[in-house]
Formats: structure tokens, C-alpha cells, sequence
């Protein structure tokens, strides 16, 4: 009895954790073939370096607002991650 009682806690928190992991990649898998495409050419193509900008600020705004006022913690490492992922864009522009 003790075994079912635990068990849709467990699935409860593995799909809990499945989809905050997806919401933290899932936003930065559209910039893996643009990434690729600006190593492969050589050339920024479309893509424009201000909106790397504007996404690094943005997500820089959005982690101080997270030490004032405190929200999930799926929201501040995806954040992160973008800012990261941004980086590689703007390193692969130069």
C-alpha cells in the first residue's frame, strides 16, 4: 500500500521536472541551426546581432527582478541559459 501512495508523488515530480527541463532548452533549440549556419557560412545571413542584445538585457532585467521579487526557479536558470546561449551567437558573429 505504502509502494501506490508514493507512486503519483514520483510521477507527479518526474513530469514536474520533465517539463521545467523543457522549458529551460526548449526556447534556445531554435538557435542551434542558426548557430550552425553562421559557422558553416561564415555569414550572419538574416540574423541580427540587436536582437542578441536585446535578449541578453532582457534576461539580465529578468534575473535582478528575480532578487527583488522571487519567481520559479525553472524561469531564472532558463534566463541564464539564453544569456549563455546569446553568447555563443554573438561569439560566432565575430
Amino acid at each position: 500500500k505504502k509502494a501506490m501512495s508514493e507512486e503519483p508523488g514520483f510521477l507527479l515530480t518526474l513530469v514536474d521536472g520533465a517539463i521545467g527541463l523543457m522549458m529551460i532548452i526548449g526556447p534556445n533549440i531554435g538557435y542551434i541551426p542558426q548557430y550552425q549556419q553562421i559557422m558553416k557560412n561564415q555569414s550572419l545571413g538574416t540574423f541580427s546581432i540587436d536582437v542578441c542584445a536585446i535578449l541578453i538585457f532582457s534576461n539580465i532585467l529578468r534575473i535582478f527582478f528575480w532578487f527583488g521579487k522571487r519567481f520559479e526557479t525553472v524561469l531564472l536558470v532558463q534566463s541564464l541559459v539564453l544569456i549563455v546561449c546569446q553568447f555563443f551567437l554573438l561569439n560566432a558573429c565575430v
